[in-house]
């Protein structure tokens, strides 16, 4: 095998079953990687994030976020900081460096996770029923 085929076949092994795993259970991943997209003001390929993410054991294969400042910096390269606020405590309006990832509890206890301008669910029963718990908030600290 050669060096490039090593590298698609690293690149491109079980991304089914991870694609399909990120389709059920990687909102929180994908608002991530959409807040790194809007700060670098650059898009990032999906399988290239999902790949590194794992081989640095910051997401588990079922896309459990295991650092998610960690995720931000991988795919960034600057230094994040986070933060918890409830709702009433989110303060508008947010600064340029700050960005924002919505948590949602469903009825069923479920747990979603989106951007306050997208979902990456349509219709999501969860924010449709639920109720948002709190608010994740990322500051870029090379901005500060």
């Amino acid at each position: 095998m050669t060096e490039r085929q090593k590298n698609i076949k690293a690149r491109f092994e079980g991304m089914q079953n991870a694609l399909t795993e990120c389709g059920l259970n990687g909102c929180f991943f994908l608002a991530l990687v959409s807040i790194a997209e809007e700060s670098t003001q650059s898009k990032i390929d999906l399988l290239d994030a999902i790949v590194k993410a794992k081989q640095a054991d910051l997401i588990k294969n079922d896309f459990f976020v295991n650092d998610s400042a960690g995720v931000l910096s991988l795919l960034t390269g600057k230094k994040w900081r986070r933060t918890i606020v409830t709702p009433s405590e989110l303060k508008e309006p947010i600064a340029e460096n700050v960005y924002t990832v919505e948590k949602w509890v469903g009825t069923t206890g479920y747990t979603h996770f989106r951007r306050r301008y997208v979902d990456t669910v349509k219709n999501s029963q969860t924010v449709k029923n639920g109720k948002l718990a709190c608010y994740y908030t990322f500051t870029d600290l090379s901005a500060e």
